[in-house]
């Protein structure tokens, strides 16, 4: 999911700069999940994911 950001946010403490993010979702069997947003904006789906990517956890 493509996510455009005009402005720079926290998420839990951190830092997020302005700009265009895809977005995933984790979840966990506790039921919490694990948000990523990764700084490659055009992916469709986790096909070419990659860690190194990876803007905020």
């Amino acid at each position: 999911m493509k996510n455009t950001l005009d402005k720079e946010i926290t998420v839990q403490g951190k830092q997020l700069p302005a700009g265009e993010y895809s977005f995933f979702l984790i979840p966990k069997e506790n039921g919490t999940c694990t948000a990523i947003f990764n700084k490659e904006p055009k992916q469709w789906g986790d096909y070419k994911y990659e860690q190194a990517k990876d803007a905020l956890l």
